[in-house]
C-alpha cells in the first residue's frame, strides 16, 4: 500500500517551463499593424522595445523567417539598453545554447540584470542557478532569496520551490508552517503539484493541522487535474476510509486513473480489489495483468504476488523458472516473504538448481526482516532443517553471502 511520504525534489517543477516566458509579461510581445521593415527602422534607431520584439519576431519565425542568431543580436542590443524581457529572454537562449554559444555564467548575467529590475520570471531562474550552481558556485541562500523575491510576485513554481526550502531547512531556517504558507499559496492559483503536497502536508499534520477530510479535498483537486500520485492516495483514502467514507466503488475508480498513467502502487491495489472481487467484479485474468504492470515498475509486493501466481499455476500454466524471477526481484528489494519463498525453490530445486548455501541465505535474511510471530517462527524452522543439510563450510559461506547482501542493501538505502 502507498506510504504518505514526500521526498522532495526542488527544480522538479521549474525544469520543464517553457523557454520564453518573458514574452507577453508586462509588455505586449508584438504590436500589431506595425511591418516589419517599421519595426527594423525603430530598432535600428535604437528603439529597446521595438528590438525585443523583432528578437520575439525571429525566435518565432513571425512575419520574418525564424533565426535564432538574429534574434540573439536583437535581444542584446535592447537588453543592454536595459529592457528587463530582453534580458531575461537572452539569457535563457545563452542558457539553452540558441544563436550563441552555450554559456551558464552569461545565462546567470543577464537573469541577474533582469532580475534586478523585478522581472520574475528572471528571479525564478536566478534562483534555480544558485541552487543548481549552474554559471555560479551553488548558494542555496541566494537560491531561497531569489525564489522568494519571484513568489511574492505570485510565480507558482517559486512558491514551490521557496516552500520546499522551508521545509528541508536548505538556505533558511526550517519552519514547516513557513513552507505550508507557500505551498497555500500555490495551491490556489491551481499548481497541481502544491495541491498534492498541500494534501499530503494536511494528512499528516505537517506544518498545519492534521485534517484528512481537508487532505481529501485537496487530493481530489490535484486528481482532477490528472495527478497520478493524488487520484492514487485519494483511492487509498476510499479504500481504508481515511477522512472520507469506506467506498471500494470509488477506490477503484480512483485506482484505475492512476494505474492508467503506471502508477505501480494503484496497479497492485487494483489487481487485489480484482482478486477479491471488492469494488469491481472479480476477475483473476485481469489481476494478473496488473500485478505484471506493477511489478514491472518495481512494486515489491506485486513482484512477489506475480511469483506466487507462476508458481502455483494459478491463471496462467505454471513456471517455476519466471517464479524464481519474480522472487528474486522482489527478495532483492528486502521483502521479507519474497525471500523466504526464494529460500524454499532453492531448498526444493524447483525453477533453479538444488542449493542449499543460497536457500540458508535468503530464509536467514527473511528471518531478519519479518516480525516476531508465527511466520517468522516457520522460517527459522527452515532454516534449522536446511542447516542439517549443510557441511560447516556451506553454513560459512551462507552466512558471509547474507552479510554481504545486507552491507549493499542499507548501503543503497543510505543513499536515497
Amino acid at each position: 500500500m502507498w506510504n504518505f511520504a514526500t521526498k522532495a525534489l526542488l527544480f522538479f517543477f521549474i525544469a520543464n517551463a517553457s523557454w520564453w516566458m518573458g514574452f507577453g509579461e508586462g509588455h505586449a510581445a508584438v504590436e500589431r499593424g506595425i511591418t516589419v521593415q517599421d519595426r527594423k527602422t525603430l530598432a535600428e534607431q535604437g528603439d529597446p522595445f521595438a528590438q525585443y520584439e523583432l528578437g520575439v519576431m525571429y525566435i518565432r519565425g513571425d512575419g520574418v523567417d525564424k533565426d535564432f542568431v538574429q534574434a540573439a543580436e536583437w535581444l542584446g542590443m535592447a537588453a543592454r539598453q536595459g529592457h528587463a524581457q530582453a534580458q531575461y529572454n537572452l539569457g535563457i537562449m545563452y542558457f539553452k545554447g540558441h544563436g550563441v554559444p552555450q554559456d551558464d555564467v552569461q545565462a546567470v548575467h543577464w537573469y541577474r540584470k533582469s532580475a534586478k529590475y523585478g522581472f520574475r520570471s528572471a528571479q525564478a531562474r536566478l534562483g534555480s542557478m544558485y541552487f543548481r550552481g549552474r554559471g555560479v558556485p551553488k548558494d542555496n541562500r541566494q537560491a531561497a532569496y531569489w525564489f522568494e523575491k519571484a513568489a511574492e510576485q505570485g510565480d507558482t513554481d517559486s512558491q514551490i520551490n521557496i516552500g520546499l526550502l522551508y521545509e528541508k531547512g536548505q538556505g533558511v531556517q526550517k519552519d514547516v508552517s513557513q513552507a505550508a504558507i507557500w505551498f497555500r499559496k500555490a495551491a490556489d492559483q491551481g499548481n497541481v503539484s502544491a495541491q498534492y503536497k498541500l494534501g499530503l502536508m494536511t494528512f499528516n499534520g505537517e506544518g498545519v493541522s492534521r485534517n484528512r477530510l481537508q487532505a481529501a479535498s485537496w487530493f481530489r483537486k490535484a486528481a482532477g487535474q490528472g495527478h497520478a500520485r493524488s487520484q492514487a492516495l485519494l483511492g487509498l483514502m476510499y479504500d481504508k476510509g481515511h477522512g472520507v467514507d469506506q467506498d471500494y466503488v470509488e477506490a477503484a475508480r480512483w485506482y484505475k486513473k492512476a494505474a492508467r498513467q503506471g502508477d505501480s502502487p494503484s496497479q497492485f491495489n487494483l489487481a487485489i480489489m480484482y482478486e477479491q472481487g471488492t469494488g469491481v467484479s472479480r476477475d483473476n485474468v485481469r489481476a494478473w495483468r496488473l500485478y505484471r504492470s506493477a511489478a514491472e515498475g518495481g512494486h515489491a509486493e506485486a513482484q512477489h504476488n506475480l511469483a506466487v501466481i507462476y508458481a502455483t499455476g494459478q491463471v496462467v500454466k505454471r513456471d517455476d523458472v519466471q517464479a524464481v524471477d519474480w522472487f528474486r526481484r522482489a527478495a532483492e528489494q528486502g521483502y521479507a516473504p519474497a525471500q523466504s519463498n526464494l529460500g524454499t525453490m532453492y531448498a526444493m530445486g524447483k525453477g533453479t538448481r538444488q542449493d542449499f548455501v543460497q536457500a540458508y541465505k535468503w530464509f536467514f535474511l527473511a528471518a531478519g526482516f519479518l516480525q516476531k510471530g508465527k511466520k517468522r517462527n516457520e522460517v527459522r524452522r527452515f532454516l534449522y532443517l536446511t542447516e542439517k543439510k549443510m557441511t560447516p563450510a556451506q553454513f560459512d559461506e551462507a552466512i558471509s553471502q547474507a552479510d554481504k547482501w545486507l552491507a549493499a542493501y542499507y548501503g543503497r538505502k543510505a543513499k536515497r
